[in-house]
């Protein structure tokens, strides 16, 4: 392991700057006002993502760090700063392990102790106000993917933490998504740290995915055929399977060429633009050559391979289609507002 980190950030940098923004979220939640620093706050911003946190982690953290610039506080953002300082411990005690590999084992006492602190403040029962408003959470959370599906999971926080009638809290979020997901009304892909996870309505709980026509879709299942021999390709190249869902059947659109390792029989998980089985002739090009059958077409944005119930890594991910990691242009601006 190298104390050098992308972006020509060292780990003796980096951990300098996130136990300062650690420190600062620990005064801002001793002292209930508490401005953090901007200059702190934009540093940290630009490596928070060179820690080994998630995507969805760091912009929570950012966001965070915004809010703690403006005044009133309430209940839910002393919890997210909590929240966040375990995040940042986190972090920091990573990092101090690094540079311990290579120097001494001497900084990583003091990181872990603090780390384990801050693992037992946020290990408390959940407050009776949280549970109380999970079904409305839950509600709420799934009406709005339904409406926008596809927002990633610090941008449904931030769209969701501005409304005072629920209690909403990044740690709430990511168990209520939890939940959901074992009930297999929610679907997620994406993550850890090449890109945020991405939240969908489940297809189970989907009456009719028509309605998304146009629109984003999630999907998992087993690539059972590659059809991209059957079509006769007039403009780009692409690729194409057949993925069974389990519920109903989608033919997968590829970049040609992205797969460079045997899908067949794979499970995955994927993302991406729905369609009608016209849209192959009408848009791409695509002719039978021989009989297919009509199903759903996905042109898939984002793809990932699952081995047992783990999302083993990322085979595709369509960086060109995203506004920053957005599939709405302008919603987190919008969101600030």
């Amino acid at each position: 392991m190298s104390l050098y980190l992308p972006y020509d950030f060292t780990a003796f940098e980096v951990s300098r700057e996130i136990s300062q923004l650690l420190r600062a979220f620990a005064q801002a939640f001793s002292r209930k006002k508490q401005a953090l620093d901007p200059a702190l706050v934009q540093r940290a911003g630009e490596v928070l993502t060179q820690t080994g946190l998630s995507v969805d982690d760091a912009e929570f953290i950012r966001i965070l760090a915004g809010r703690l610039q403006t005044l009133p506080r309430d209940e839910r953002t002393w919890e997210d700063v909590a929240y966040a300082m375990q995040i940042l411990a986190g972090a920091e005690f990573r990092l101090r392990q690094l540079i311990a590999a290579e120097e001494t084992p001497e900084p990583v006492g003091q990181a872990r102790i603090r780390y384990n602190e801050l693992s037992q403040l946020l290990s408390r029962e959940e407050p009776e106000s949280a549970r109380r408003g999970r079904g409305r959470r839950q509600g709420l959370i799934l009406e709005t993917i339904r409406k926008r599906p596809g927002l990633y999971i610090a941008e449904l926080y931030q769209l969701l933490s501005r409304l005072r009638a629920i209690h909403v809290t990044y740690a709430t979020l990511w168990s209520d998504i939890r939940s959901l997901e074992k009930e297999t009304k929610m679907i997620t892909e994406g993550g850890p740290q090449g890109s945020p996870r991405y939240c969908f309505l489940h297809p189970k709980a989907i009456e009719d995915r028509r309605v998304y026509y146009n629109g984003y879709y999630c999907t998992e299942g087993v690539i059972e055929e590659q059809l991209t021999y059957k079509f006769e390709q007039t403009r780009r190249l692409v690729d194409l399977y057949l993925v069974n869902s389990g519920s109903k059947p989608v033919i997968m659109v590829l970049e040609f060429g992205i797969a460079r390792e045997d899908l067949m029989g794979s499970r995955i998980k994927t993302f991406g633009k729905l369609h009608g089985f016209d849209f192959l002739q009408r848009n791409e090009g695509l002719t039978p050559k021989q009989p297919v059958e009509s199903h759903d077409i996905l042109r898939s944005l984002s793809l990932t391979r699952i081995f047992g119930q783990k999302e083993e890594h990322s085979i595709w991910f369509d960086k060109e289609a995203f506004t920053g990691y957005s599939l709405y242009s302008g919603s987190m601006a919008a969101a600030r507002r």
